[in-house]
């Protein structure tokens, strides 16, 4: 399918397995700009999700709450379906690890209810949708565990400068074998696709500077950064990615300045901070 732009991601938990998903506030405006009936609480409609092949309809809803009450409260946007569905079986399915690791968790004497469960680190999946050349029709690509370790296992003999060359390119391993190359784009193209939307969000403009080479150039030039280095933690999340001008990109790989997240702020080893000038999602 043509035109993908990612639009959610979700670590895998019970919900996604059996009831469905709410799409947090900071990717509800990228539905909202492509399904407009979502505007309007209480507004339910029928969407069609794409998995490996198979067409699924489920129901997105903006739920309706009392708005004098809770004023301030942001809309409540969920994708649903049932633990019967078709949907729900295939995902149990593809996350198969973090289905029996909950079940099992569930079924012990001491799990607390309204705790939930909580799935290790080193085992979460991810459940990942792309926009489509059709506004009610999403994408959607399945990152399980065998895909993380093919990820880290590529990954590894990288500096963090060679990786994020990659994930801002098009880059792929010609020398790698079909599925090899299926499980590294799936979540290079995540990198990327994060961070060209977050490009756009900054009309890419250094979040440090403030510099825009578009203006001057007429070219894009800005680059992703991960602020932990994925070599090191395999953190795609957004909140760990800042969009930067290429000089500041290559310094604070030269320099491995320190992120403080309270200040918002790059410390480097000559004392010098700099804060993040522009923010909208950290």
């Amino acid at each position: 399918m043509s035109n993908q732009y990612f639009v959610f991601k979700k670590e895998v938990d019970w919900s996604l397995l059996n009831q469905g998903m709410s799409i947090s506030v900071k990717f509800q405006f990228l539905f909202k700009t492509r399904l407009k009936e979502l505007q309007n609480k209480g507004k339910k409609i029928d969407i069609k999700i794409v998995l490996e092949a198979e067409v699924y309809t489920v129901s997105m809803v903006n739920q309706k709450f009392n708005e004098i009450q809770y004023e301030d409260h942001k809309d409540v946007i969920q994708i649903r379906y049932n633990a019967n569905s078709p949907i729900s079986k295939h995902l149990k399915r593809i996350f198969r690890n973090s289905n029996d690791y909950i079940v099992q968790q569930k079924s012990n004497p001491l799990y607390i209810k309204k705790s939930g469960v909580k799935i290790p680190e080193e085992i979460k999946e991810y459940f990942v949708l792309y926009c489509t050349e059709f506004d009610d029709v999403f994408y959607a690509e399945c990152i399980d565990k065998s895909d993380k370790e093919a990820e880290r296992l590529d990954i590894i003999a990288l500096n963090e400068e060679e990786a994020e060359l990659q994930f801002n390119s098009n880059f792929t391993d010609p020398t790698s074998r079909i599925e090899e190359q299926y499980r590294f784009v799936k979540i290079r193209k995540l990198n990327r696709a994060m961070g060209e939307n977050l490009k756009l969000l900054y009309n890419y403009k250094c979040q440090i500077c403030g510099t825009n080479f578009s203006i001057n150039h007429n070219c894009n030039i800005a680059e992703s950064h991960h602020i932990e280095y994925f070599t090191k933690s395999m953190n795609n999340d957004m909140k760990n990615i800042i969009i930067l001008c290429p000089n500041h990109h290559s310094v604070i790989h030269k320099t491995n300045a320190v992120f403080e997240r309270k200040k918002i702020s790059f410390i480097y080893p000559n004392g010098l901070v700099e804060k993040v000038r522009i923010n909208l999602h950290l």
